[in-house]
């Protein structure tokens, strides 16, 4: 819930002149938070609505809701590939520890493994983002 003071802020700021967030904040406050705004000179919710419908329809025209769509898709399909690189990054992680330890009970073996070693730390460098 909104503090008094952030609405009080909101409203002054939709009465001096359009201001989209302010507007949707007060949207907010009246629809999910149940605020009623009593009296006054001015109806508040009105003016809110309309400055919110004024700018969907200034930038309908602009199509900018294409923009906006294509920015959700990229979003989601950057939050798939964070997810893919944590999972990434575990799996490097655990490979590393596995080799670590074959590393210790073959000596024999020791060449290939550090070979296999100086890599997947490579890699993990990489996932990580400490080089480019």
């Amino acid at each position: 819930m909104l503090s008094k003071e952030e609405i009080e802020q909101a409203r002054s700021n939709i009465l001096r002149g359009n201001d989209i967030e302010s507007a949707c904040l007060i949207m907010k406050a009246m629809i999910w938070d149940g605020l009623i705004q009593a009296g006054g000179r001015v109806n508040i919710a009105k003016i809110a609505m309309r400055q919110i419908l004024n700018f969907i329809e200034e930038y309908k025209n602009k199509n900018y809701l294409d923009v906006v769509r294509e920015k959700v898709k990229a979003n989601n399909r950057a939050n798939e590939l964070e997810t893919n690189n944590k999972k990434l990054i575990e799996k490097l992680e655990e490979d590393i520890e596995i080799t670590k330890k074959q590393y210790g009970e073959n000596p024999l073996l020791n060449i290939r493994i550090d070979g296999k070693l100086d890599t997947l730390e490579e890699i993990l460098e990489f996932a990580k983002g400490e080089k480019e």
